[in-house]
């Protein structure tokens, strides 16, 4: 194993492996975001699958790099052997190595590609966009017109009109050449545009809500059972269903710990319980130097039991 490991070969593989899930965490991070829509996600899809076919002919950026630090037949002061062929046995065999991993890739995201109404809202995306608006294709106008007749059912059920939603969207165009900058991010634009222009283009921007809320991923649904099995252990297996639900909702967006003041609550949590939260024993010590901290006009009354001795 040390054989294999010291090979220059296999410093290759690992450089190229490194350039490959450098690309790939790319897509990964992308679906794990919460704030995340779809044109941005076609974007990164397509670009991976671009670098990673550019890699079967070209070195990446580790790869490079390693093949620097070995020009003296080392790496890291450690000797490596099969330098003279290894270059060549890895070029060999690095386009058998990469390409089902590209296929793969292209087969699990195939439909982002061939799906008529995804393709039609990557039309939407400003990045596409050229510098001058006026040279914008008739693509995109007949994308929108596939994306309003596709949700025409949704529209139409919600009170929305499919034929004015296309002809507001042939106004917003023109009222785009005018405000429109390149560079612009979809988050940005359309963001823009929802809170400033909506009551203009009611029925155009419904069209917009429904693209907007397609679900992507599934990782914010993951990370709500991750937190519901951090507050919900196996001592706390009474927490009924609303109190889960609250404590919940403030670890995902309460305050802060630094901006928390949690004295108010842990004297009401104190006081509120039906029986003592230290049965049988008053506060005592640091105990009570805490419960006077909290404000506390006066401690729970507790009775100390006291066990009665049976006496002849």
């Amino acid at each position: 194993m040390l054989k294999k490991m010291s090979s220059y070969k296999f410093v290759l593989y690992m450089a190229l492996h490194m350039d490959i899930l450098e690309e790939l965490s790319r897509v990964s991070l992308t679906f794990q975001r919460a704030d995340i829509y779809l044109a941005e996600v076609l974007e990164v899809v397509r670009t991976t699958e671009e670098v990673l076919q550019d890699m079967l002919g070209k070195d990446g950026a580790k790869l490079q790099a390693v093949k620097r630090q070995c020009t003296d037949g080392s790496y890291r002061n450690i000797a490596l052997t099969g330098v003279p062929t290894g270059y060549g046995e890895f070029l060999a065999s690095r386009a058998a190595h990469m390409q089902p991993l590209i296929t793969c890739l292209e087969e699990r995201f195939s439909s982002f590609r061939d799906n008529e109404v995804l393709s039609a809202i990557t039309s939407l995306n400003p990045k596409t966009w050229p510098e001058n608006l006026k040279d914008l294709s008739c693509k995109v106008d007949d994308d929108v017109r596939v994306l309003v007749e596709h949700f025409e059912a949704v529209l139409v059920e919600h009170g929305c009109n499919p034929n004015a939603a296309m002809a507001e969207w042939l106004r917003l165009r023109k009222v785009l050449q005018h405000h429109y900058k390149p560079g612009v991010t979809w988050k940005k634009l359309w963001g823009t545009l929802f809170l400033s222009r909506q009551e203009d283009f009611p029925n155009f921007f419904h069209v917009m809500d429904i693209i907007q809320v397609l679900p992507l991923a599934t990782a914010i649904v993951e990370r709500g059972f991750s937190l519901m099995n951090r507050i919900k252990t196996d001592r706390r297996v009474r927490l009924n269903t609303r109190t889960l639900n609250d404590l919940m909702v403030i670890s995902l967006e309460g305050l802060s710990e630094d901006n928390h003041i949690s004295g108010p609550a842990v004297s009401r949590w104190y006081k509120a319980g039906k029986q003592s939260r230290r049965p049988c024993v008053e506060p005592y010590g640091p105990r009570l130097a805490d419960a006077n901290e909290l404000g506390s006009d006066e401690e729970p009354s507790v009775e100390l039991e006291t066990e009665n001795e049976n006496t002849d």
